[in-house]
């Protein structure tokens, strides 16, 4: 499994201005099941 970091966003903003901050980031929305 490659690493990663986990962030949760409470709003759109702070979701956006996450994602800016880390190239490649990618989102991973609810119902998915990746993690386990």
């Amino acid at each position: 499994m490659k690493p990663f970091t986990y962030e949760r966003a409470k709003t759109p903003a702070q979701a956006a201005a996450a994602v800016a901050r880390q190239p490649g980031a990618k989102f991973l929305a609810g119902g998915t099941n990746l993690l386990d």
